[in-house]
């Protein structure tokens, strides 16, 4: 097993979260690796670190802004397609009476809507490739946010 494989398996190794195979496999190259040894107990230090930290909640209105927002509720297929989000849809206002032409030889015409969807559903892109995180950045990351926290 190389370093950049074990790099992505340190923080499931370190919460015992591997299967037997792998866990023998990254045991088996800590063991000669010091780079990699170094990480993990770097990985252990601010596990350490953020275990003394004390829980804090963050305010109910950021959770609610947060859990209801178009991004969340797209990432995790909830969208709510009733009520305020059909107001958005366009619908094709069509005449009563169309224009007879039917002229004889000439083509069919189809009309094409532009912009927005007319069927009854909302148009959400497609999430966009997100950047995929690696284990010692989120850990990083997640220190950095538990400091800032504590110091505020």
């Amino acid at each position: 097993m190389n370093c950049e494989r074990v790099e992505e398996l340190l923080s499931a190794y370190l919460d015992n979260a591997l299967a037997f195979e792998e866990w023998r496999e990254v045991s088996a190259h800590l063991q000669t690796c010091t780079k990699c040894s170094a990480t993990l107990a770097e990985f252990s230090r601010n596990d350490a670190l953020i275990s003394r930290l004390p829980r804090v909640s963050p305010d109910p209105t950021l959770r609610n802004r947060i859990f209801s927002s178009p991004e969340f509720l797209e990432l995790t297929g909830t969208f709510d397609i009733s009520g305020e989000a059909q107001k958005d849809w366009t619908v094709p206002k069509l005449p009563a009476n169309p224009p007879h032409r039917d002229t004889p030889g000439r083509p069919q015409l189809v009309a094409i809507p532009g912009g927005r969807s007319t069927t009854p559903t909302p148009s959400i892109q497609p999430p966009s490739p997100r950047q995929r995180w690696n284990s010692r950045t989120l850990r990083t990351l997640f220190v950095v946010l538990a400091a800032t926290m504590i110091l505020a």
